[in-house]
């Protein structure tokens, strides 16, 4: 699919006058850019590239001042209008066609809505409930009473246990397990499984990436809430409760019970322990570990890794160092 540059234009609403209007076929990095491909601007550390570009036209920001022989389009958000050009390029992955494979599983009792697409070896349990337009990839599993909200996609071998409810216009990428058992065992005496009887709810719009695992509540739910971004490799465990707007990287792991407020972002490989509470947009810095509770608006870092006696221990140190360096400032004056 191809458009006109000067489409693009309008449908950004910047404003340029361009030498020629060309034909855009094509997205390109800056170093990958040829004829016909539209490129974007999005971190200063690339600004030398843009002049030695072979893209047809740069997205670059307003206040760029640089040289380019093609077309520069200026915006306020270059990553933003790239990704509206790759829609209008219909780049976006779609299914194939709508269909329902002969080769899956629907019970009976199962409602599914229309123009669904329901991809080989899919079992799709009693009772559950596929809205409209809602794509399964091969090999899903839909558990007993499980429902799938409309415009959802969950990407082939996507598992939903039972119960589990899911809203409109979420997207689950491959291998990813909703409703698994939560981590819990009695350790007195014999170690002895707590059944795990809730369910997990997923809000709208919602995306998870692949190789996700968000454990089934021990009772009520484990929720989701609407807006948030779940990266791949994520474990979150039983009865856990994460707000609206999240952004939760790679390789964090959230325990049992805690809750995660609205707006907050746990960057690549946060450990958050049990029966905690981070309030609205705090921000969690690579590795931290969070042993507390965390109030609003707070930003944190910081890896405690060793034994905890050891840590404390360390923790006193840190704490007094500010009035250990003044001692020393007077004593060296």
């Amino acid at each position: 699919m191809s458009v006109l540059l000067s489409e693009i234009i309008k449908e950004l609403g910047a404003s340029i006058d361009l030498s020629q209007d060309i034909t855009i076929d094509k997205v390109a990095s800056l170093d990958k850019g040829c004829a016909n491909s539209i490129s974007f601007l999005g971190n200063p550390k690339y600004a030398k590239q843009v002049s030695t570009s072979k893209a047809s036209a740069i997205l670059v920001p307003l206040d760029f001042d640089g040289d380019f022989e093609g077309e520069l389009i200026p915006v306020s958000n270059p990553s933003s209008a790239f990704s509206v050009c790759i829609k209008m390029l219909g780049l976006i992955e779609k299914p194939s066609k709508i269909y329902i494979s002969d080769r899956a599983s629907i019970d009976d009792t199962a409602k599914i809505g229309e123009n669904c697409s329901i991809g080989h070896n899919c079992v799709i349990s009693e009772n559950a409930i596929i809205e409209d337009n809602v794509v399964l990839g091969a090999n899903c599993f839909v558990g007993v009473g499980v429902r799938i909200g409309k415009n959802s996609r969950l990407y082939p071998s996507v598992i939903v246990y039972n119960g589990c409810i899911i809203g409109a216009n979420v997207v689950i990428h491959s291998n990813t397990t909703i409703g698994s058992d939560g981590f819990g065992f009695e350790m007195e005496g014999d170690i002895e499984k707590i059944p795990q009887v809730g369910i997990v709810t997923i809000a709208e719009n919602v995306e998870i990436g692949a190789n996700v695992s968000i454990d089934r509540a021990r009772f009520d739910a484990t929720k989701i809430g609407k807006n948030t971004k779940i990266d791949n490799l994520v474990q979150i465990g039983h009865n856990v409760e994460i707000g609206e707007g999240c952004f939760i990287v790679a390789q964090v792991g959230i325990a049992g019970s805690s809750k995660i407020g609205n707006g907050v972002i746990l960057a690549g490989q946060c450990g958050v322990v049990g029966h905690v509470s981070i309030g609205d947009g705090v921000i969690v810095a690579a590795k931290t570990g969070i042993g507390h509770d965390v109030e609003a608006g707070a930003r944190m870092s910081g890896f405690y890794g060793v034994k905890h006696k050891d840590y404390m221990k360390q923790e006193v140190c840190v704490r007094q160092l500010p009035a250990l360096m003044k001692k020393v400032k007077k004593l060296l004056k």
